[in-house]
């Protein structure tokens, strides 16, 4: 039995959606000499830096979220609830409707008679 969106946490609701990602960083890689540099067991540092970033949150554990620069085949980023400062998506009250629209469209096809069978 499917739990309903009202009892769902926030992230659950954001789960498939195009979410607003505010999260610490450290240094890019800037080019050649960075990698050469990484490659032959050193690193880089700097200070943190805050960066936002637009994303599509596909998962999450009690690690962090995952997501994707695009919605289909977009780069894939693992950010840790350390990094994560804020996320913003669709209002719960959006998120909830939204559920609801599916959950009920997922049991009408339930519904339905299979063709064939």
């Amino acid at each position: 039995m499917e739990r309903s969106p009202a009892d769902m946490h926030f992230v659950e609701l954001l789960l498939g959606t195009q979410v607003l990602v505010e999260y610490l960083a450290g240094p890019s890689i800037e080019g050649e000499e960075d990698w050469k540099k990484l490659e032959e067991g050193g690193y880089l540092s700097s200070q943190p830096e805050a960066r936002t970033r637009m994303l599509w949150l596909v998962g999450y554990s009690h690690f962090g979220i995952e997501a994707l620069s695009e919605p289909e085949g977009g780069s894939e980023v693992f950010l840790s609830w350390s990094s994560v400062l804020r996320m913003y998506g669709l209002s719960r009250v959006e998120l909830e409707q939204f559920q609801n629209e599916s959950q009920t469209a997922s049991q009408q096809e339930d519904l339905e008679p299979n063709e064939g069978t």
